[in-house]
């Protein structure tokens, strides 16, 4: 996965780990859901070209809550970040809105912050 995260232009810190990866979508953009044992990014798309803008990202210290909204029959996941807002991403399968809610409300019981 190291290598794919280099393509997208990700890079990791020095201990950082990789845990998983998947397609959704924030604020209209179709890109790639990255979550690692730091950080949780939103890279959209491929990067093309040297006007490409990095990816989205939040420290997983942060997070402050999760919770799963339904619309018009689509489910979406809403990360609370604190004083630096919020992240919604939608077009998650979902399998992957399962796996990404556990991960980050098990990073919030590890941490002790209370879920919102």
């Amino acid at each position: 996965m190291a290598d794919t995260l280099a393509q997208l232009g990700v890079e990791l810190g020095r201990d950082e780990q990789p845990a998983q990866m998947w397609l959704g979508r924030v604020e209209g953009s179709d890109g790639y859901v990255v979550l690692t044992d730091a950080r949780l990014l939103f890279v959209k798309g491929l990067r093309r070209g040297n006007g490409a803008s990095g990816p989205q990202q939040n420290s997983l210290s942060e997070l402050v809550g999760v919770e799963v909204l339904s619309r018009r029959r689509k489910q979406i996941l809403v990360i609370d970040w604190g004083r630096s807002g919020t992240m919604s991403i939608d077009s998650l399968s979902p399998k992957g809105l399962r796996q990404l809610r556990s991960a980050l409300l098990a990073r919030i019981d590890a941490s002790g912050t209370p879920e919102k």
